[in-house]
């Protein structure tokens, strides 16, 4: 199948990085400061974590010791000792200072030490000092495990309890760590300090419903997307009832952002900051940074802290009750509205292969990523069903239910056929062409400019079967007013003669041929003009539109927010325009062959005559085109 490049509509603008330079008014300890197990006995720490504490302020906290809390295993927070080391003005934006932290185990615990420092899931982790929450542990370094690292002010992390957002313009790119700094650092704290850049910690999202070659694209796919995440299989998550009580956060508890639920349950998982009525605060940096957001919010329970020499330590969680919704996903951390079912649209995959059915389902609650849990739950659902990547043929047709402005509803349905010698795309994705096809139509529909789009109901049904239902161009022999068919270069015809085209087909692994006979009209219209007469494969006739480049998919498409799989925006006049475009797509079983008009001045290609027959098989290829002089 032919795999086309596609370029994103949207690029993200890059949050990963966050200077920590001398130059940005770093506050350090003038003394040296006392070793965390003796600041521990002299310190009134307290016992459990503070549901919504006081803010302390930034001043005079160099050289003090608070206590973090944070969950390894299970569910239960323990406390960790934090030095303050200094403070970074501006050091994660504009008015965004940075608190700069060693943080250590206290006497009993095996906190720090079970990700031989900071790790990923630490995101959010509360820091109380003289019972006042300072901020929440959310920063470190991208190389090798540190007990250094950096803590979100408290009073940003508040903000994010107010429908106000932020003014903060962007944030700062990333910048090493100056070679004096590092050395100060060192010398006062005996930790070695990494060569690199300050970064928000890695998210571990918990994946359920892929296989492990699943995974590893899925990192690849959200690496090229921008997000700060960490990609690990897990176990599906219960999407909530409207009718169940939900569970309450815990300050220093597990936090986990819910892309969607189900067959393929897409999930970050943090800690939670604070929780103050019905409103809890987590991670103190983006999650995906979309701003105003309608993702679940949920609990988990922590099986391990698993330390990879590659990857880094990361938490390693399974997804628990349901909080309630994600509505806010900004600089500073993640708002959770508590007790608010979040809204879901359902994705439901039914694919048959042999006596086998395959029947799945997936929740997703954020429009900007529907096309991705499309794509990778209808991938997977082929695949348990298949149970194979030889080749194969499959008839596919999927219904997309959605509103549009008014509230008026629209439904947009289609089928098509695919065949390919392998089940793998370009990035190993399993079934990827057949996956993605519906993935377009979503982005499509949910990037237009003309009318706002909510898509509140997709279904797929696909039959597979293990061989190649696959035919190929061969020839096209053409004759004028019933003249002999011959394989030509040219012919001239005057307006009304009729142009016969034969196209000769030969099936997959076949010595034999069959063709189909087709005759075009030459209309007033194209008087003194030299048109062209194309005959065309659906594959071939389709490109630039649902051909499914698994490359492109990969790179380009899932995982970006504003309609990365969206096709490119025609010269369409609104939203039924939109639609019928979407329908009218030719079929890969289609063969067309049609008179066309080239305007050199614009590039554009206007079909004066056409018609296409619909086979039983994938027509693949394209031949020359025939030059028509018409007198």
């Amino acid at each position: 199948m032919t795999v086309s490049s596609r370029s994103s509509l949207f690029t993200r603008r890059s949050w990963a990085g966050v200077a920590v330079s001398g130059a940005l008014g770093v506050v350090l300890a003038a003394t040296a400061v006392s070793p965390p197990a003796v600041a521990a006995a002299s310190m009134d720490r307290p016992s459990a974590p503070i549901a919504c504490p006081a803010v302390h302020t930034l001043t005079g906290i160099v050289g003090e010791h608070g206590t973090g809390f944070t969950v390894t295993t299970g569910t239960r927070p323990r406390p960790f000792d934090v030095e303050v080391l200094g403070v970074l003005r501006d050091g994660i934006a504009p008015g965004k200072d940075m608190i700069v932290v060693r943080v250590s185990d206290l006497p009993g615990q095996r906190v720090v030490a079970a990700g031989g420092g900071i790790w990923a899931g630490m995101s959010g982790s509360p820091v109380y000092l003289h019972g006042k929450l300072l901020g929440s542990v959310s920063y470190g370094f991208t190389l090798g495990a540190s007990p250094v690292g950096g803590v979100t002010p408290a009073a940003d992390l508040y903000k994010l309890r107010s429908s106000a957002r932020s003014t903060t313009t962007g944030q700062k790119r990333s910048v090493a760590l100056p070679e004096g700094m590092r050395r100060d650092i060192a010398s006062r704290t005996g930790a070695t300090v990494p060569s690199a850049a300050m970064h928000p910690l890695r998210v571990p999202m918990a994946v359920s419903g892929l296989p492990p070659r699943g995974v590893t694209t899925l990192q690849h796919v959200a690496d090229r997307a921008g997000l700060s995440v960490l990609a690990y299989p897990a176990g599906r998550a219960t999407r909530p009832s409207s009718s169940a009580a939900m569970a309450r956060p815990q300050a220093g508890g597990n936090f986990a952002g819910v892309v969607s639920y189900g067959a393929i349950s897409l999930t970050g998982v943090g800690t939670t900051t604070a929780v103050c009525g019905d409103e809890a605060v987590a991670f103190g940096h983006p999650f995906t940074f979309l701003g105003s957001t309608a993702m679940g919010a949920n609990g988990a329970n922590s099986l391990a802290i698993v330390r990879d020499p590659t990857l880094g330590s990361f938490k390693f969680a399974d997804i628990g009750p349901a909080y309630g919704t994600l509505d806010a996903d900004r600089l500073s951390g993640v708002r959770a509205k508590l007790n608010t079912v979040p809204a879901r649209t359902p994705v439901t995959t039914t694919i048959r292969s042999g006596g086998t059915t395959h029947r799945d389902r997936s929740d997703v609650t954020q429009q900007e990523y529907l096309s991705t849990v499309s794509t990778l739950g209808v991938s997977a659902s082929f695949q348990a069903a298949f149970d194979g990547i030889g080749r194969n043929h499959s008839k596919t047709s999927w219904t997309i239910t959605g509103t549009r402005a008014g509230g008026k509803k629209f439904t947009l349905t289609r089928g098509n056929r695919w065949s390919t010698e392998a089940a793998l795309d370009a990035f190993e994705l399993p079934f990827g062409d057949p996956a993605f096809e519906v993935a377009e139509a979503e982005d499509t529909l949910l990037a237009n400019e003309f009318e706002p789009v909510r898509i509140t109901k997709v279904t797929y049904h696909a039959a597979v079967a293990p061989d190649l239902a696959q035919e190929s161009l061969v020839r096209r022999l053409v004759a004028v007013n019933g003249g002999r068919l011959k394989e030509r270069d040219s012919v001239t015809a005057r307006v009304g003669d009729r142009i016969r085209v034969r196209t000769v087909l030969q099936p997959y692994r076949s010595t034999k041929t069959h063709h189909v006979d087709v005759t075009l009209t030459v209309p007033a219209s194209a008087r003194r003009s030299t048109l062209s007469l194309n005959v065309q494969g659906g594959e071939e006739a389709a490109a630039g539109d649902f051909t499914g480049g698994g490359e492109a998919l990969a790179a380009d498409c899932l995982l970006q927010p504003r309609g990365g799989c969206a096709r490119p925006k025609a010269a369409t006049t609104g939203l039924d325009a939109v639609l019928q475009e979407l329908r009218s797509t030719p079929q890969n079983n289609t063969l067309t062959v049609s008179l066309d008009r080239d305007d050199p001045s614009t590039d554009d290609t206007t079909t004066v005559r056409s018609h296409t027959s619909r086979l039983g098989s994938v027509i693949a290829g394209v031949v020359d085109p025939v030059a028509v002089s018409v007198r």
